[in-house]
This record gives structure tokens, sequence and C-alpha cells, in this order.
């Protein structure tokens, strides 16, 4: 059996607000038999997954072995301290043996701990890294653009195969890295069908009841972390504007994150109280029960790679507006599952929502499920698990050469 060790801060048996979780949870929940997975990771639950213990966790059809290096309390939410120095900290103290034949990194800078290990080493880019010069990034190394770069250039090199999540990003780094161009993939994200899908009228009525939504309420969605990549005060200035419009409007934010008391803030000085909610972190299903009675999903990022969110609202049959940014063109189809707008002005985002609130009839349920049928994880994961086996037969053969 084949052991593939992934090294990254997550917790899959948490619900943590982050693409790159729920990604890593779909890899560990549809692995075929003939994968081992272990995952060094953070916890949300020390009682059930304690720091500094291997445990057993049992996912999807199958379970992988997971070792925490550090907690996380409040998930969504960011410390005085990086998570990803708390997490490289816990890596140095505790120092996890790995049984793996493949190490897999989910950001690049754990793979400086293993520089000098030979084993076959995959990592997945799940943003094009060049967004460290978006004036509207967050990433902490925004503010040393020329160290990560230097420091990416000589880790990648140390890899033997990668993936980025946006097409931009794997010409950018095939570009750069002619030599080993060929180590660098596309691959884009995914839903999972079982968890979110549509659902007929009257199901939806009683659903809407449940959650406390009229039947004349237009409930906007937004998913994600409460931060300036995903920028909801511009959603929130959009809103104001289309509550002129659409009085029956209603917006949820799902997430937690910085930005979370300037949105509260806004939402209060502008008298929408009563109109937009922060609903905070939610595990798949809830949220996937919410997506199926909202009347609309808004993306409104700064920047993105493939957002797993605007997949899983399509999966649940429900239109998107979204920024342009990152892939989301592969599946937002302009008039048929939503629209795309060209560029990250309020009054464009607005006037796209009003568009198609005014025309529900335009965006079938059908129409947009259609849009990612293509983006499952028995066609997306496919490739991926391959190329596992194939690092695989590169490990047996440097074997046999020795």
């Amino acid at each position: 059996m084949l052991k593939i060790a992934i090294i990254y801060p997550a917790d899959p048996m948490g619900a943590i607000p982050s693409g790159i979780d729920t990604f890593i949870r779909g890899i560990l929940r549809w692995a075929p038999e003939d994968l081992d997975f272990s995952l060094i990771g953070v916890t949300t639950d020390t009682k059930q997954r304690p720091i500094g213990r291997w445990v057993r966790c049992n996912l999807g059809r199958g379970s992988y072995r997971f070792f925490a290096v550090a907690s996380l309390e409040r998930p969504g939410t960011r410390g005085r301290v990086p998570l990803v120095l708390r997490f490289l900290l816990g890596m140095l103290r505790y120092r996890p043996y790995l049984d793996a034949d493949i190490l897999e990194f989910h950001r690049l800078e754990p793979s400086l701990l293993y520089y000098f290990d030979h084993r076959n080493k995959n990592a997945f880019f799940h943003l094009d890294m060049r967004s460290l010069y978006n004036t509207q990034s967050d990433v902490l190394w925004r503010k040393l653009p020329g160290l990560y770069f230097w420091l990416q250039d000589r880790l990648v090199r140390r890899l033997d195969s990668a993936y980025t999540v946006h097409q931009s990003g794997t010409e950018y780094c095939q570009n750069r890295y002619q030599d080993i161009a060929h180590r660098f993939n596309f691959v884009p994200t995914w839903y999972d069908p079982d968890i979110f899908y549509p659902v007929a009228e009257p199901d939806r009525h009683n659903v809407r009841e449940q959650w406390g939504i009229s039947q004349q309420d237009e409930l906007i969605l937004s998913v994600g972390r409460l931060d300036r990549q995903k920028d909801p005060l511009l959603l929130a200035r959009s809103f104001k504007k289309i509550l002129s419009k659409r009085p029956n409007a209603k917006l949820w934010y799902v997430g937690e994150g910085p930005l979370r008391p300037s949105l509260e803030a806004y939402i209060a000085q502008e008298g929408l109280v009563n109109k937009a909610f922060i609903k905070g972190v939610m595990a798949a299903p809830e949220l996937a029960s919410l997506l199926r009675v909202a009347n609309l999903f808004v993306l409104s990022s700064a920047y993105e790679g493939m957002p797993m969110s605007v997949i899983e609202a399509l999966g649940s049959g429900i239109p998107v507006v979204t920024t342009p940014v990152g892939e989301v063109a592969l599946v937002v189809v302009p008039g048929v599952s939503g629209e795309i707008i060209n560029d990250h002005h309020e009054d464009k985002l607005s006037q796209a929502v009003l568009n198609v609130l005014a025309n529900p009839k335009r965006y079938s349920a059908k129409a947009i499920t259609s849009a990612v049928e293509n983006y499952v994880p028995a066609k997306v994961l496919t490739p991926i698990y391959q190329n596992y086996r194939s690092l695989c037969v590169t490990v047996s053969s440097v074997t046999v050469e020795k």
C-alpha cells in the first residue's frame, strides 16, 4: 500500500472555513483502498484529537492517521501569532515521525523542514502567489514578496510534482521554471454531489421555514473568510444599493475573519441590521441546506484560485454573481449559470445581482448544475490519485537502482 503524508495546518474532522481544508478533506474522503493517508495538522477538538499524539480518524470510505502539532480554537479567526508559524513551531517541537513514501504540502513553507528529505514530494498551489502584489492581499508575505519568491525558487526544485488550481498560475510556474515545467499541472476544484444538490420547490419551501426565511425574502448568500481577499465590505456596499430596488432582499454571510468588526460596524452604521446578517462558520451539510434555499450566491473576492464555494453553490442549483477572479469563468456562464462582472466596483456588482434577481427563470437549476457536472471527485481526483501511484513507481525505481 502506498503511504502519503499531508503536511498542512488542517483538521478535516472540524469545521474550518477554508477551501484548502475542504480540498484536503475531499482527497481523504474519496481515497481509493490502495492509498494510505496520514496528516500532520492542527486540532479543533483537543479531547478527540489531542496535540502530540497519533489518532485514527474515520472519514468517507476509509480512515487516516492524524497528528496535531497545534490547536485552533476559533476557526476562521486570526490570532496574534500566524497559524502557519505556530504550525511550524509545533512541527519542530513534536517532530512527528512520518512513515510515508510521499510527502505532500498545500503551502510551501512547511516543506523547508524536509528540504533534505529524499522522499518524493508533491505540492498544491491554491493561490497564484503573484497576488502578493495585489493591494487587497492579506497574506503576510505581501510585506516581503521578494523573500517569498527567493524561497519559492529553491523549494519548488525539491518537488517531484505540483498542481495549481488556477490555469494562469500553472502557466506562470511553467514559464518561471522551464527546466521542470513538466512537473506543474492544473487541477480544478470540485464539489461533493452527495452533499450539495438542488431540491424541488415544495421541499425548498419547507427548508426555508426551518431557517426562518419567508417565501418573499430574496436571500443573497456569501460564503468565505471575512478578510481582505474575500472583500465582504464590497458586497455590503453593493447590498445597500440592491435594497433600494429589491426591499425584500436579505444578505447572509457565512464565515468568520478579521474583518467581522468592520463589517458589523458598517451594517449598523448604514441601518442594515435587519437585512444583513453574519452567521459564522457552518459545517458542509448545514451550509448545503442553506444554499439550496438561497436565491443567489455572490463572490466579491479581490483574487482567487478556483473557489470551491462557487462550485458548491452551482451544484446546489443556485446562480452565482462573481467578480472576475481565478477560474470562475470555467463554471459561471453569463446568462446561464450566473454573471461575471468586469471589475470590482460596487455599482457593477449590485447591477448584476439585480439583473439575476429580476430574471430568475433565465437561470434554471438544470442548466446551473450542468455547468459543474465535470467538477466532481470521481473525475477531478482520479488524476491526482494516479500521480501518487506514478511517484510510487519512481520510488521503486530509485530503490532498485540503489
